[in-house]
C-alpha cells in the first residue's frame, strides 16, 4: 500500500532563490616540493646503490635542517634499461658500382637508470627556498615545484562557506521583508 501526501508530484511555481559569497583570505601554512636523484650504471644493482646514496644523502640533509621524516615520501621509483642506437657500417669495397648494401643498425644497451623522486612537506615556509637548493648540492639532480598550500585546506574551505550562507540568509532576510 502506498502512501499519497498532498502536493506530492506537483512543481512549485512560486519560488525565490537567493546565493550568497563567501571570501577568506589566508596566509599558506606549509610548502611541498619534489627532488629525484638518478643514476645511470651498467647494472641494475649499481644504478640502484648510488641512487640509494644520493637520496639518503638529500634526506639526512632535510632532517638535520629540521624536516620531520613524516614529511618526507618516496612518490615514484623506477628502474628503465638505456640504449645507444649504432648504425651499421656500410663497406666501401666489393661492392659493384652503383650497388651498395648497409646492414641495419642495433640498439646497444647502455646501462640502467634509476630514478627515485621524493615529495616532501615543510611546514616552515620561510625555509622553503634553503631546503629546495640544499638538496641540489646534496645530489639531487631533478628539483621542482615548489607550491604553497594549507595543510589542513577544508578549514578554510568551511569558513568561506559559512561566510557564503550567511551571505545567502541576510539577502533572503531582506527578501522576506
Amino acid at each position: 500500500m502506498g502512501l499519497r501526501y498532498i502536493g506530492t508530484g506537483v512543481a512549485a511555481t512560486n519560488t525565490i532563490t537567493v546565493s550568497g559569497e563567501g571570501e577568506v583570505v589566508a596566509v599558506p601554512d606549509i610548502a611541498t616540493f619534489t627532488f629525484a636523484v638518478v643514476s645511470l650504471k651498467t647494472t641494475v644493482a649499481d644504478a640502484q646503490t648510488d641512487a640509494t646514496a644520493k637520496a639518503n644523502a638529500a634526506m639526512a640533509y632535510l632532517k638535520d635542517a629540521g624536516v620531520d621524516e613524516k614529511d618526507i615520501q618516496t612518490s615514484d621509483y623506477s628502474i628503465v634499461p638505456q640504449y645507444d642506437y649504432q648504425q651499421g657500417v656500410c663497406p666501401a669495397i666489393g661492392a659493384p658500382e652503383g650497388v651498395s648494401y648497409c646492414p641495419p643498425g642495433r640498439q646497444v644497451l647502455r646501462g640502467y637508470e634509476v630514478r627515485q623522486t621524493t615529495t616532501v612537506k615543510v611546514r616552515d615556509t620561510a625555509k622553503a627556498g634553503e631546503l629546495l637548493a640544499g638538496v641540489g648540492s646534496k645530489g639531487a639532480t631533478e628539483v621542482s615545484g615548489l607550491n604553497f598550500t594549507f595543510d589542513n585546506p577544508t578549514e578554510v574551505e568551511q569558513e568561506s562557506r559559512r561566510k557564503a550562507i550567511d551571505d545567502a540568509k541576510d539577502k533572503a532576510s531582506v527578501l522576506a521583508k
